[in-house]
């Protein structure tokens, strides 16, 4: 949805940004990082970028407006230059309160009564100083993805006993889709309430999330 509407404006969408350099731009081009996703809120961070600043911070409106119209809370940041692009960049903090997911599944069994959903992202950094110049350089980073889900069990479901071997969890949205390899539960809980029980599942992943768009734009 992104996407398609910065097309429609004639904003040219690339990948890669922040994680990757991206390759010389002639005009601005934006760049989009899915942060957060669940059943209630969608986060993605657009990334403006371009040779010219002043071009990027016109871009950046325009942009802003567009995902606007799509129902999008947008903050846009300042203007900064990103010394390893060679770029000057503008971030849009874009923000749905509606869901836009469609589905969750693990492995290949859709979570049928699933209510509500949270992936959050945190990086371990191991850093080292060098004695003789005294930089500092990152020798390891690690990501990690915690993941929350909730669902309302009616009182007659089975409940399944949860093995200790790692899973994929595919989060399938409007039109893109999210998979997270090598998952493994951290913490089940039940409680009863008037509907039935309420389940809640933390697992943990330390491998990168793919995301697979429909289109391949983004």
């Amino acid at each position: 949805m992104a996407t398609n509407a910065l097309q429609a404006v004639g904003i040219p969408v690339q990948r890669g940004y922040p994680a990757a350099k991206l390759p010389p731009l002639s005009q601005p081009e934006a760049a989009i990082t899915i942060q957060q996703s669940d059943l209630k809120r969608t986060e993605l961070a657009v990334w403006i970028c371009g040779p010219i600043a002043a071009a990027c911070e016109d871009t950046a409106q325009t942009a802003a407006d567009a995902l606007r119209q799509q129902r999008a809370f947008c903050q846009v940041e300042a203007c900064q230059f990103d010394g390893k692009c060679g770029l000057f960049s503008v971030k849009i903090q874009a923000v749905w309160q509606e869901s836009l997911t469609n589905q969750l599944k693990l492995d290949k069994n859709v979570i049928v009564y699933a209510t509500e959903f949270s992936a959050v992202q945190t990086r371990q950094v191991q850093q080292v100083k060098d004695e003789e110049t005294g930089q500092t350089q990152v020798v390891n980073e690690e990501v990690i993805w915690t993941i929350a889900v909730q669902e309302q069990l009616p009182f007659r479901e089975v409940i399944e006993v949860e093995g200790k071997e790692s899973f994929t969890l595919t989060v399938t949205h409007e039109n893109y889709v999210e998979i997270y390899p090598d998952c493994y539960w951290l913490s089940i809980t039940l409680e009863e309430n008037g509907a039935g029980l309420l389940r809640k599942r933390i697992a943990r992943s330390w491998t990168e999330r793919i995301v697979e768009y429909e289109d391949e734009q983004t």
